[in-house]
């Protein structure tokens, strides 16, 4: 992104303004198996209400200085976000509320949820190898499904780029 900005332009990384959380990776990185890459922080902030209102304040905040003449409408534009996701916010907890504490778990096939694991107190999960470009063989299979067992798992929240017969399996095992 930054090579296709014009001479002048700013860019504005709202992700390096907003609070950082650990990697919720919940698998093993010494043997070799670990099939992703990742830093030291989730990059994933959106995944938090209380991150994208800070994000809109940021966003208003840096508006406002590069325009001053149009302030009032970036600060009125980012009380409206924030008011948004706070509902939003809202929202979720009470939907959220219906669900056991001992069956908030989130299981995917990236660990990206960390942030919202955090916000409305889910355990992450992540399933590697179920990639739709991963050969996943039948030992990993059976472990994912065992993991999945062992936690009481009632739901995978597989990415458009899962394997489909991979997911096929580990769901006809498990019954999610």
């Amino acid at each position: 992104m930054r090579d296709s900005l014009g001479a002048g332009v700013k860019l504005v990384e709202v992700g390096e303004k907003v609070p950082s959380i650990p990697y919720a990776c919940n698998h093993d990185h010494g043997d070799g198996d670990h099939d992703h890459h990742h830093g030291q922080f989730d990059p994933h902030w959106w995944h938090s209400a209380e991150n994208m209102k800070r994000a809109a304040r940021i966003v208003a905040d840096e508006l406002s200085a590069a325009d001053p003449a149009n302030a009032a409408a970036y600060e009125a534009g980012a009380k409206a976000a924030s008011k948004r996701f706070g509902e939003l916010k809202v929202w979720a907890q009470k939907e959220i509320a219906k669900i056991s504490r001992k069956d908030r778990k989130l299981v995917t096939a990236h660990a990206a949820f960390g942030y919202f694991c955090k916000e409305f107190g889910f355990e992450p999960i992540s399933l590697l190898g179920i990639g739709r470009s991963d050969d996943a063989d039948s030992k990993h299979v059976a472990e994912t499904i065992a993991e999945i067992r062992e936690h009481g798992i009632k739901a995978v929240f597989p990415e458009d780029q899962a394997n489909p017969k991979v997911l096929a399996e580990i769901a006809r095992s498990t019954g999610v």
